[in-house]
């Protein structure tokens, strides 16, 4: 499965790291980490095992210690976003 960023007005936050998006269906004003951003903003025709090594990459992380857990991280927050319609799959 292949993902793509939708583009969605969005706010950065300085005080926490947030950032504040508006959902797919412009009613509600969702709430994202510096992770889950950093996913939104990447997804440019990327599947789950591209998005993770970004992450691992991003995050200067052990590739073969973290994997597992950056891959379900990402399918977790992925979910998310599809489901708020801030990305899509293909």
């Amino acid at each position: 499965m292949i993902f793509r960023k939708r583009n969605r007005p969005f706010q950065k936050v300085d005080e926490n790291s947030m950032v504040l998006v508006l959902s797919g269906n412009e009613k509600e004003i969702l709430t994202l980490n510096d992770t889950a951003f950093s996913i939104w903003e990447n997804c440019d025709g990327k599947n789950l095992e591209e998005i993770a090594s970004y992450i691992i990459e991003l995050y200067n992380l052990n590739k073969d210690k973290y994997f597992e857990t950056v891959i379900a991280d990402c399918d977790e927050i992925t979910s998310y976003l599809l489901e708020n319609g801030l990305i899509k799959s293909e």
